[in-house]
């Protein structure tokens, strides 16, 4: 993370800048998001995942030089999550879990806009989010029983997430 922090320094230090537009707003979005479970099927494991509708809603702040480079920032509030149903079966053994979660994030994209051309430019950069809370709805059953917990909570914590992206500007406003 300090290393990005310093490489982004230095090349926008390094950089001669003409000059710049200050550009700010707000913008909404629906997402659809759903959840993975990795390495777990075959062995006795069976899992599905499904998307759960979510939304975001953040301010805009872009820095735009007159060069080939700009910068936003975009914190906001955004509400994500999705669904994850699996099974393990081992000889009398049997777990069985439909499980969704919701999170609802505070989010910091830190984005570095590069122009490829006139009309695509291409963003890269770092995602902060803090967790607010969770919100599970967990149908699980156990043979024998036992307490299992599938998904860990991520209530009040910090995750860091890598952006890229390639977009195309409709129009020059």
């Amino acid at each position: 993370m300090k290393f990005v922090t310093v490489l982004i320094t230095t090349i926008l230090l390094c950089i001669k800048a003409k000059a710049q537009e200050l550009k700010y707003g707000l913008m909404a979005a629906l997402d659809l998001v759903t959840m993975t479970m990795t390495n777990a099927s075959g062995n006795g494991f069976s899992n599905s995942s499904y998307p759960s509708v979510g939304y975001n809603v953040n301010g805009i702040l872009e820095l735009k030089s007159d060069s080939w480079w700009g910068i936003s920032l975009k914190p906001g509030f955004i509400k994500k999550g999705g669904g994850l149903d699996f099974t393990y079966s081992m000889g009398s053994t049997e777990i069985s879990s439909k499980n969704s979660r919701m999170y609802s994030d505070i989010e910091l994209p830190i984005i570095l806009n590069i122009d490829l051309n006139k009309k695509f430019y291409l963003s890269t950069g770092l995602g902060i989010d803090y967790t607010l809370s969770t919100t599970d709805n967990n149908r699980f059953r156990a043979l024998p029983p036992t307490n299992y917990e599938l998904l860990p909570t991520m209530d009040n914590k910090f995750s860091c997430s890598a952006i890229l992206g390639l977009s195309y500007k409709m129009s020059d406003t």
